[in-house]
């Protein structure tokens, strides 16, 4: 299973020069809806905003999709078609580990509805450490997903992925969702895990990226030659489309060819 990251152009080279991906608290996101789907199965209306805020402060999510080539992606959220789409390989970059994802990729779609939840669970009441739960238990399906798989159906372009991660403890090297580094962006915690490099298999570069038709900077990209397909975004002929073509075929980078995954 192939899953992508738009990224702005900074952060595509510091994702693929530092070999780490970043994770963040759901109150950084954009949606300010963001895990209110949860309140109906809260265990205490008086205790609700107490568990609330212990799920956003310890958990930590990865926004991953499912398409590479979507236009209103690559406009929000790799600047104006500026930035990258990286594509990981979920199996070998530890997104589907249940050992360290509360929420791993498999089990991670996220749920469009047009109305919000507000009935009560309908399966299990199996009790769940809220803020404590490091590995993915099936039996609390149900409640992961009405804490950060619901969101409403005008988010539904985005075809978006969620692994979730606990970040709850002292020492985010040794913790059981770990390892992590726990760094600050422009004021918001961004929680880094390492993958391997034979993870990434596509690479994309948008239209309005500084890397096209400039050979001097070719070398950005040249190490992921051999182990990944890179390609450079075109506008689609006759339609509201994009296509692509390899990336740097007439710039001696040319990639080696690599089959497809689902």
């Amino acid at each position: 299973m192939i899953l992508y990251k738009y990224v702005s152009f900074a952060s595509g080279l510091e994702i693929l020069n530092s070999k780490t991906i970043g994770f963040s608290n759901p109150w950084d996101f954009n949606d300010p809806f963001e895990m209110v789907g949860c309140h109906a199965i809260l265990p205490n209306s008086a205790f609700a905003p107490l568990v609330l805020r212990s799920m956003m402060e310890r958990s930590a999510v990865l926004s991953l999709t499912r398409s590479p080539l979507n236009p209103l992606m690559w406009a929000h959220y790799a600047l104006n078609h500026s930035g990258f789409v990286i594509g990981w390989d979920a199996n070998v970059a530890g997104f589907t580990d249940e050992s360290k994802n509360v929420i791993p990729a498999q089990y991670g779609n996220i749920i469009y509805t047009a109305t919000r939840p507000m009935h009560p669970e309908l399966g299990t009441t199996t009790p769940m450490k809220y803020g404590e739960e490091y590995a993915f238990r099936a039996e609390l399906l149900e409640k992961l997903q009405r804490f950060f798989l619901y969101k409403a159906m005008c988010w539904s372009y985005e075809e978006e992925v969620r692994i979730v991660k606990c970040v709850f403890g002292d020492d985010l090297k040794t913790i059981p969702s770990g390892p992590l580094k726990k760094i600050n962006v422009d004021g918001r915690p961004l929680f880094l895990a390492e993958f391997p490099t034979e993870a990434i298999k596509e690479i994309y570069v948008g239209v309005n990226n500084q890397l096209v038709d400039h050979e001097e900077s070719a070398t950005v990209l040249q190490p992921w030659k051999h182990t990944a397909q890179l390609f450079e975004c075109r506008f689609a002929l006759n339609s509201w489309e994009l296509s692509t073509v390899e990336y740097g075929a007439n710039m001696g980078i040319k990639s080696t060819p690599l089959s497809r995954r689902d």
